[in-house]
């Protein structure tokens, strides 16, 4: 039988940025997606980039509008909390001399 050694509180707490960047990240997709197929029920295709910004003339009922500017702020919330996290990250990477080893091990 294999012995696992206890995680140290500071390697814990990594463990929570990592996991809960994880969530933002599916959070964020699923935010995406759920506008993406509401506009593809009146017929319109859009990429991600313009998913959120149709002009005001679209096909769309004026209503849709509204629900547009409210996927926009949470999307807009989320990758703000996912780039705070992301800098947390780089933080204890930068403290970890493990973290930093491995990160040099596997450099591409």
């Amino acid at each position: 039988m294999r012995f696992v050694p206890i995680k140290s509180a500071g390697q814990q707490a990594t463990l929570m940025l990592h996991k809960t960047r994880e969530l933002l990240v599916k959070q964020r997709t699923l935010s995406v997606n759920a506008p993406r197929g509401h506009l593809a029920e009146f017929g319109l295709g859009v990429r991600v980039d313009e998913l959120l910004g149709l002009a005001a003339g679209d096909t769309t009922p004026p209503d849709a509008a509204d629900g547009r500017k409210g996927s926009r702020q949470q999307i807009d919330a989320l990758g703000s909390a996912l780039d705070d996290l992301e800098r947390e990250i780089t933080k204890a990477h930068a403290l970890s001399e493990t973290s930093r080893s491995l990160g040099e091990l596997f450099r591409y």
